[in-house]
């Protein structure tokens, strides 16, 4: 194994990030797969089941399974959605369906409401951030699949 991230982990970690929300058929994901995204909106509340640790467990079971670098990249992909959710003022309920309680990040002044301004401020510094840190220990191999 060697320290480069390839487009296509990139790809799946890109993947990842959208499935929580594909139990909302108006979110990104969801309006793209209204298939799948409106049954699973009958079937599970947004920031529920979804929006758990549950799902992030049983996508890395898969891929150490398949033994797929791509899956264990959905999966953290997944992870970093769900870390990012927990910094907005609703939280998510993490341990769902062991424990039905939302989670959120303690210090209020660190919290965003979704849509709103300090989210996409949030989000753009973790993107530059994330961009810096590729670059600084030469992670990125876009060639590289």
């Amino acid at each position: 194994l060697s320290n480069e991230l390839s487009l296509l982990t990139l790809t799946g970690v890109g993947l990842g990030s959208l499935l929580p929300d594909l139990d909302t058929p108006n979110s990104f994901i969801g309006r793209r797969l209204k298939i799948i995204s409106y049954p699973l909106s009958k079937i599970f509340k947004h920031r529920g089941f979804l929006h758990s640790i549950t799902p992030v467990i049983l996508i890395f079971i898969l891929g150490i399974f398949l033994k797929s670098l791509f899956i264990k990249s959905i999966a953290l992909g997944y992870l970093l959605h769900l870390v990012g959710d927990t910094f907005s003022e609703s939280g998510i309920k993490w341990f769902l369906p062991f424990y039905n309680k939302d989670l959120k990040i303690p210090l209020g002044i660190l919290r965003y409401r979704t849509g709103g301004l300090k989210e996409y401020v949030i989000l753009g510094i973790s993107i530059v951030i994330l961009m810096l840190e590729i670059q600084k220990f030469h992670l990125i191999n876009l060639f590289s699949i």
